[in-house]
């Protein structure tokens, strides 16, 4: 169509003040302008808007169809503009986060908590899977950030960008029955011999298989990993049933249940888990909104 915003702003003041004087005031015109612009917009639509055979003016029925809706199209503009302001600014839209099993006891839910608090128009949806996988769907597009392993990503690759989030210490779960089940604290050495299962997919190494076979190898054996889980649950049921012992993150206390101990590891300050946010380069600005409420909740 032909007609303009000013001219659905001038009709729609009209209707409001059903005076063309005091509607011109309103607009900050004269009173002449303001009437050849309805003239205007009446030869536009083909229509009349104003009965002017009386004292005063009125709307005629199809004025007052077409000022309804011109208030309405008016108010949907205001509210498009708006909103593209919101999601530039990364205040409105959505974000795929991917997240590691053992991620979704405490950091995950306090992310989650902030960006609702924070950023009440973004809507997340979350996925769970193994490190590499989730940083390769990152690659792709089919998610906006991920929740890793530091030791699973590539820091060289220019597809996408690694932020440290924070570092968790490791603690040995044991079965309620065992031995060890009531000690504070274990030395390395007291682990020679015990069936032990690492976290990581069948045949591959994590950065927790890594740190087991390192934190072994300095108290001078090789671990007997009979063993290997792709995610906590999975590595905590082997635990549960007595089958192994597994190095975990200490927040994994919150859901090891009854059937598991968790114990200090003397000497075990190098036995660390170490997280990253993994984002794509052109990232938009929710998606960086979203990091920064990682960065924060990383390092309270």
């Amino acid at each position: 169509m032909d007609w303009t915003t000013r001219q659905l702003e001038q009709l729609v003041v009209v209707a409001e003040e059903q005076h063309v004087g005091r509607a011109a005031a309103r607009l900050h015109i004269s009173q002449p302008p303001l009437t050849q612009a309805i003239q205007r917009l009446e030869r536009t639509l083909g229509v009349e808007l104003l009965d002017r055979t009386g004292r005063g003016i009125r709307l005629t029925p199809a004025g007052r169809s077409f000022a309804a809706d011109a208030a309405a199209i008016l108010a949907a503009g205001e509210a498009a503009a708006d909103r593209a302001r919101r999601v530039a600014a990364g205040l409105e839209g959505a974000v795929r986060i991917g997240s590691i099993g053992s991620l979704t006891l405490g950091f995950v839910p306090d992310v989650l908590r902030a960006a609702a608090a924070e950023l009440p128009g973004v809507s997340v949806e979350l996925v769970q899977g193994p490190s590499r996988q989730l940083v390769e769907a990152v690659e792709r597009g089919e998610l906006d950030v991920a929740v890793v392993r530091r030791a699973s990503v590539d820091e060289a690759d220019g597809r996408h960008e690694m932020h440290p989030l924070h570092e968790e210490q490791l603690r040995l779960a044991v079965p309620a029955g065992h031995r060890l089940a009531e000690r504070r604290r274990v030395r390395m050495a007291e682990l020679e011999g015990e069936p032990l299962v690492a976290l990581g997919p069948p045949g591959g190494r994590a950065e927790e298989g890594d740190a087991l076979r390192e934190a072994c190898a300095e108290a001078g054996f090789v671990p007997r990993v009979v063993a290997q889980a792709v995610d906590l649950p999975g590595l905590l049921a082997w635990v549960i049933a007595g089958r192994a012992l597994a190095l975990v993150p200490a927040r994994s206390e919150e859901v090891a249940g009854g059937g598991v101990r968790l114990v200090d590891v003397v000497g075990g300050e190098g036995l660390r888990i170490r997280y990253a946010a993994v984002v794509r380069r052109d990232r938009d600005a929710v998606v960086a909104r979203v990091l920064g409420i990682m960065e924060a909740a990383g390092a309270s």
